[in-house]
């Protein structure tokens, strides 16, 4: 594959566009955004406990989710500006964040950083020794760079990531294993030689070594695809959705959108069966509301996300597997809002406030 600016910046798809939906009882009381001072949140622990957010844009700030009280902080590091959002994941003790940088869109060099929660310790797990940590993709300066993209914890002490590596013709691309405690580093799957050479978003577990990932192919066209360690890799029909983009995936379905910009979200069942809209799922008319896109649950099929309904305002809907129903109201719209639905919290981000919810069972 002949590498340019034009191929990498062609393996990118575009930001998230909203979806139209229908209607909900309107919750009383509408709750309020955390104060977290200086911090701007965006991720959330897996055991509920503390939140993750930058700070003066070069710094990792860590809270208590019951207090807001700050735990920790990193030093100012001049990579965190780079840090691609989508790529924080926490190690299953919630005791560390990995995150990498974002890579395609700014066209620098990745690593795989990790952050320690309770002392705010950062360290580049994947760096190569050089003088700048982050340099331009383009040029002959790139070639032989290792580029390290979205971390997945494997166990708490086990990072699987996207590596890529440029030489003068072509991207080689495979899922590599780093072991936390001696350093070595394996191959888990390799992508290039079945025509994939971007791992373009996260990686989502659905099974047994299995992994769903939103890539591009050897035409720079996108494409979602599930990777074994045994080294079988399938792709998700995607036939109803042009361009698609991944959102979120586990063991039942996978969540796609398309990168053309009309909005819509399809559920596609992970067995091959047949794809639907998500209005449909959650039995919206189609023009009744707009929705952020979903966030999977704790449980296979179920998911959260938020709705904007002319009459009944801002719902926040949990969909169980089986039926939806609203368990907050917002006074405003998030328009670019994230959820993290963790067990028995759920996080709402946006560009600035932040919203944290407790879920009854």
């Amino acid at each position: 594959m002949q590498l340019s600016r034009r191929s990498i910046t062609k393996a990118l798809l575009l930001a998230p566009a909203m979806l139209p939906n229908r209607t909900f009882a309107r919750q009383n009381d509408s709750i309020q955004p955390l104060d977290t001072g200086d911090v701007i949140i965006k991720s959330i622990s897996p055991d509920g406990s503390t939140l993750m957010g930058l700070a003066d844009r070069d710094v990792i700030a860590f809270l208590n989710a019951e207090t807001l009280e700050e735990v920790s902080r990193t030093e100012p590091v001049a990579e965190i500006k780079l840090l691609d959002e989508l790529s924080i994941a926490w190690s299953p003790d919630s005791g560390k964040i990995a995150f990498s940088l974002d890579a395609w869109i700014r066209g620098r060099d990745s690593d795989i950083f990790v952050v320690e929660t309770a002392t705010g310790t950062i360290t580049n797990l994947t760096g190569e020794g050089t003088e700048e940590e982050a340099p331009l993709l383009f040029g002959e300066e790139s070639h032989g760079l290792l580029i390290d993209v979205y971390p997945y914890w494997m166990s708490n002490d086990t990072i699987l990531f996207g590596r890529h590596q440029m030489t003068d013709e072509m991207i080689t691309c495979v899922l590599t294993t780093l072991r936390l405690s001696s350093n070595e580093v394996d191959n888990w799957a390799s992508l290039h030689d079945k025509g994939l050479p971007f791992v373009a978003g996260p990686l989502h577990r659905v099974g047994e070594n299995s992994m769903a990932m939103w890539m591009t192919d050897d035409s720079s066209k996108p494409t979602v695809v599930v990777a074994r360690a045994t080294g079988e890799l399938e792709r998700i029909n995607s036939a109803d959705v042009p361009f698609p983009r991944l959102v979120d995936a586990d063991e039942a379905f996978a969540y796609l959108i398309s990168a053309d910009g009309n909005g819509d979200v399809w559920r596609i069942p992970m067995d091959g069966g047949e794809s639907q809209p998500l209005q449909e799922v959650l039995g919206l008319a189609q023009s009744a509301a707009v929705t952020t896109y979903p966030a999977c649950g704790p449980e296979p099929g179920s998911f959260v996300l938020v709705a904007d309904f002319a009459r009944n305002g801002t719902q926040v809907l949990l969909f169980d597997g089986t039926e939806s129903r609203s368990i907050a109201a917002l006074d405003e719209f998030p328009a670019s809002a994230t959820c993290h639905w963790v067990e028995g919290r759920l996080l709402i981000t946006n560009r600035g406030d932040s919203y944290l919810i407790d879920i009854a069972d």
